[in-house]
């Protein structure tokens, strides 16, 4: 999918990440493309 610059979406589910170049996110946070 070709996301354009600004797009918003929401987390459907947690994410955790030991990995500091990864986002960790919970479910319903809105993340900015």
């Amino acid at each position: 999918v070709p996301w354009t610059t600004g797009t918003e979406c929401v987390a459907k589910y947690n994410f955790q990440t030991a990995n500091e170049q990864d986002l960790p996110f919970c479910k319903g946070d809105v993340l900015t493309i």
